[in-house]
């Protein structure tokens, strides 16, 4: 029986082409509610180190489009967070570059004892399906709305 729920939010995320793939894994000693305020943080620092003011003032109220996802369902895993980031078009597209910079950012302001992977992603529809794989019955929970930044989709 396929899960509705999971099938509908691929079908939402996979409406937006996603640049850049990360899975962020934190210690054993690490509650719940304190990554998901070091993932507020690194955000919130991205957005502004990206768009300066533009972030928090009414010239567009602009941010990095991505999506968070918590992981912690499986025996033996720490609890970690994958990341679906589409890079901003103002910066053009060197992914590699942008990859770069997420990975410094996060290891400069947020832990080195973490374990971090970050990369360019080529195939953005089978990295939906694997970072959605914990959805199950008729809740999302595993989504991280709080910090996760979904824009508008224009036609």
């Amino acid at each position: 029986m396929r899960v509705k729920s999971r099938e509908a939010v691929r079908g939402w995320l996979n409406a937006t082409e996603w640049h850049v793939a990360a899975t962020l894994t934190f210690s054993k000693e690490t509650h719940d509610i304190a990554a998901k305020r070091l993932m507020r943080l690194f955000v919130g620092r991205m957005n502004r180190l990206i768009f300066k003011n533009a972030v928090k003032n009414n010239r567009g109220k602009k941010r990095v489009e991505l999506v968070i996802v918590e992981e912690n369902n499986s025996i033996g895993t720490n609890l970690h967070f994958h990341i679906a980031i589409k890079m901003p078009k103002e910066l053009g597209d060197d992914y590699e570059l942008f990859t770069k910079f997420i990975a410094q950012l996060w290891k400069e302001n947020c832990g080195n004892n973490f374990i971090t992977k970050i990369k360019t992603i080529y195939d953005s529809k089978g990295w939906i399906d694997y970072i959605t794989k914990g959805i199950k019955g008729n809740h999302c929970d595993t989504i991280n709305l709080h910090s996760s930044v979904f824009l508008q989709q224009t036609c």
